[in-house]
């Protein structure tokens, strides 16, 4: 049994009393569904140990405290205009006091990394009062707070007053890789070196396929590239932290801050400056010596395949010119974006190539074909140049005239970051494919008048299938724009009265649609291969296994989104379910996964192998080609697929995904954008899958011809697994950019065993079989060099503290722009509709 403790003994007589402790009143928070982890971080702070953590230049209580303040302000205008809590006003703000930032130095310049803005122009800011109390009080007496207590307060209340203005850092954190920069430099200047020496030719008789003027211009951007690089690590001061911290002795800690560098602005001009001058040196090259055949032979080292196959690594320069600057913030959505749009200018400049080879390896092309051409490709290459320069100037200080020109005042579009952050970058990279659609659409239309008069090869027929592609994904960049302004993008308005149909009707077309195409592919590729081995029944039965597949598809998994509070057991055991308590995800990997064995791995090793056959069949439609236009449709039936199971994990979870209009659909429009460059990106995998299908004609031995067959099916297992993304983040509770991040590095670290492996095979047939085009191998090599930087992100997120800048929780209102009252009445017929249901809400 235990005792109470002894009470404390009294004071002694004549000593002074001890001072009371004020306990402070935390903020206040608004109350909001599934705001756990704000929740959570506003705990930790009062109860005292979450004192030292910050977001970006901000801790969570303050990030909290900005929603507030900015709903309060909404609330409080004057006009006569019902708007939405949180929304941007069209209406005149008023003038606020104006006040000059006196300090003479940014607040934040101990982690902005960046210079200040001038303080010779008054800055208008805005007073806001706010009593926030330290959560240290709670521990300490009154009379022993700290000036460094103080000092955080005071740089808190300064973010607060420049909400929305042009001087407010909160997402101004840039981090300069040494590593790559030295690689960009070095890259660059033995391409150049190659291309140089290839033109200048191998006979005095014949004239250099590059002017002496020409050549001088090149030298001289080739001289002004290096040194601007270089200047400009010249002028950054490194973090002490980014090139000492060791995680493992720092007790497994790392944060934004431990990786920002000072990079002044002048710095990134530079880098943009450099970027531009690479585009407009291989613009200069290629539109010079393209067909110049008198100077290049058809062989050798000086020849016209020398120079080509060196124009196929641009890519590869870009992508290392690329990672020289980058956000700080590993979670940062405008990092994400520009990963994208490096994706696109790599490819263009792949492109570009093409067209090179296009004009050099087609004598007959007409004169003005050859113009157009020429045109077109001069241009893919100064374009690459200047989104180049774009993607490193949205790195500038938000007060410099360049940051303004591109992106919008920070929390001026939205006063949640991660919204306003996400709009930022939807913006611009939605500008940027607007400008390059006419681009996309003219090589698109010139590739298919050139297909129509058979002055295509194979490899060209491909890459206007690759023009097709991006011209999908660029047809919702306007979209996507002005939904940015509306935030309307989960809407079911299409133009005027016309609207999508519900998800459950889309999800009917999915299914019906993808049995019908999965059908129709299977029995067109067992035609083909009936023809190949006449009297066989194996193929047969292939088609037979198909249709049932599809059977056991339509009525085991067609109410796999039905979302149940109860088990409800079937009459019997063979009868299906009529809905799930968790989502039947080993019944969806199961049956995906038998229906893409019987299409991919029973067919393709016998197509490869039937090549002899289907050459001296005779037949008119059972072609090689045929079947190979045939794998490369097959890309139909996996996005429907893939398009079911995502809308049926998104109607099953709609409690998450519940949207204004009676609709459900993801909240953060990133998420959908990143997930249509990923299926395209799994499209072009089909493709490479069909360019090592080519290599049947090439008689190579037998041991080469398995691997080949081996690598056509991991390839195709690397573009199913592209179509996933989008499944595994529909749910609607996974959509944080901290999620999106840790799921492309977990896809990404699949594809990287099949990229290496297909890369080493595509050297070996281009070395020493000379079988295969150089297009697909560096594609393979920067999807190595992307995951590799992918999953390398993701290491370092997986260590930042839970309150940093982007990595919290986003309720489903603020992403609309509404109160909760507001986001209830919108969505309150779809979750109804689930009630009336006898489902859970």
């Amino acid at each position: 049994m235990s005792s109470r403790p002894p009470p404390p003994p009294p004071p002694p007589k004549g000593a002074p009393p001890k001072p009371k402790k004020n306990k402070p009143v935390p903020a206040r928070v608004e109350e909001n569904a599934g705001q756990s982890e704000i929740a959570h971080n506003q705990k930790d702070d009062v109860d005292g140990t979450n004192e030292s953590k910050q977001i970006g230049p901000t801790s969570v209580p303050i990030m909290v405290a900005i929603r507030k303040v900015m709903e309060e302000n909404n609330d409080n205008r004057s006009d006569n205009v019902i708007r939405p809590r949180g929304s941007i006003s069209t209406q005149p703000r008023k003038p606020p006091s104006p006040t000059l930032n006196n300090g003479g130095s940014n607040p934040f310049d101990d982690t902005s990394g960046s210079t200040t803005p001038p303080t010779s122009t008054p800055i208008q800011s805005r007073h806001i009062k706010l009593s926030i109390s330290s959560p240290g009080d709670i521990e300490q007496d009154q009379s022993e707070r700290s000036s460094e207590s103080q000092s955080a307060k005071t740089r808190d209340l300064d973010i607060l007053h420049s909400v929305g203005e042009p001087n407010n850092p909160l997402y101004h954190k840039i981090r300069l890789s040494e590593t790559w920069l030295v690689a960009s430099i070095v890259i660059f200047c033995i391409q150049f070196l190659l291309l140089l020496v290839v033109a200048s030719g191998s006979s005095k008789n014949v004239p250099p396929a590059l002017p002496p003027a020409a050549l001088g211009v090149l030298l001289l951007i080739i001289v002004s590239v290096v040194g601007l690089l270089v200047y400009a690590r010249y002028l950054v001061s490194k973090s002490r932290l980014s090139t000492t911290r060791n995680i493992r002795l720092r007790g497994g800690a790392c944060s934004p801050d431990d990786e920002a560098d000072n990079v002044p602005d002048t710095a990134v001009y530079l880098i943009a400056l450099a970027a531009l001058l690479e585009g407009v040196a291989f613009a200069i090259y290629t539109t010079v010596t393209a067909g110049n055949t008198q100077a290049l032979s058809n062989s050798g080292f000086y020849s016209q395949g020398t120079t080509v196959q060196t124009l196929r690594f641009v890519s590869i320069t870009l992508l290392a010119l690329h990672r020289i600057l980058r956000p700080a913030n590993r979670i940062d959505p405008m990092r994400t974006i520009l990963e994208l749009e490096v994706v696109s200018v790599c490819w263009d400049a792949l492109d570009g190539s093409t067209l090179y080879e296009l004009i050099d390896g087609n004598s007959s092309l007409p004169p003005s074909y050859s113009v157009a051409v020429r045109v077109l490709m001069g241009f893919w290459y100064l374009s690459v140049g200047i989104r180049m320069a774009i993607m490193f100037m949205t790195h500038l200080s938000p007060w410099n005239a360049g940051n303004r020109l591109l992106l919008t005042a920070p929390l001026e579009l939205a006063p949640q970051p991660t919204v306003d952050r996400t709009f930022q970058s939807l913006r611009l990279r939605s500008l940027v494919v607007m400008a390059m659609t006419a681009a996309e659409f003219y090589a698109a239309v010139l590739r298919v008048i050139l297909w129509s008069q058979d002055r295509l090869d194979l490899l060209q027929q491909e890459m206007a299938l690759k023009n097709f592609l991006f011209l999908l994904s660029m047809s919702g960049a306007y979209d996507m724009y002005s939904s940015t302004i509306h935030r309307n993008w989960n809407s079911r308005d299409i133009f005027l009265c016309i609207k999508y149909p519900l998800r459950s009707t889309q999800l009917q077309l999915c299914r019906w649609f993808f049995v019908v195409s999965y059908l129709l592919i299977a029995g067109l590729l067992s035609a083909i291969l009936v023809v190949a081995s006449p009297g066989s029944i194996r193929w047969f039965a292939n088609l037979i296994i198909d249709i049932v597949l599809c059977v056991i598809f339509i009525f085991y998994c067609g109410d796999a989104n039905n979302h149940e509070q109860f088990y409800n057991p079937p009459n019997n055991w063979f009868s299906p379910r009529k809905g799930f308590i968790i989502f039947p995800a080993s019944l969806v990997i199961t049956i995906s996964v038998l229906m893409g064995m019987s299409l991919y791995i029973a067919r393709i090793p016998a197509l490869y192998y039937a090549y002899p056959q289907l050459l001296v069949s005779g037949s008119s439609l059972a072609t090689y080609d045929n079947a190979i236009l045939i794998l490369i449709l097959s890309v139909v039936p996996v996005w429907l697929l893939a398009s079911y199971w995502s809308i049926s994990y998104m109607l099953f979870r709609k409690e998450f995904t519940a949207c204004p209009g009676n609709y459900n659909g993801i909240h953060d429009p990133t998420i959908s954008m990143v997930a249509l460059y990923t299926m395209t990106e799994g499209a072009l995998d089909v493709i490479s899958t069909a360019t090592l299908m080519e290599l049947a004609e090439s008689s190579l031995p037998a041991a080469v011809n398995g691997a080949v067959v081996l690598f056509c099916l991991l390839e195709m297992v690397n573009a199913c697994q592209c179509f996933a993304l989008q499944c595994l983040l529909s749910g609607g509770h996974d959509d944080t950019p901290l999620d999106l991040v840790r799921w492309k590095a977990l896809l990404r670290a699949v594809r990287i065993v099949i990229d290496s492996g297909t890369l080493i095979l595509r050297l070996i047939l281009w070395i020493q079989y000379d079988a295969v085009s150089s297009v697909f191998l560096v594609k393979n090599l920067y999807n190595l060099m992307h995951s590799s930087a992918q999953i390398e992100r993701y290491l370092g997120v997986k260590h930042y503290p839970k309150d940093t800048l982007f990595s919290e929780f986003v309720p489903p209102a603020d992403w609309y722009g509404m109160s909760k009252e507001q986001w209830r009445q919108a969505t309150c017929d779809t979750l109804a509709m689930q009630a009336r249901a006898g489902r859970r809400v």
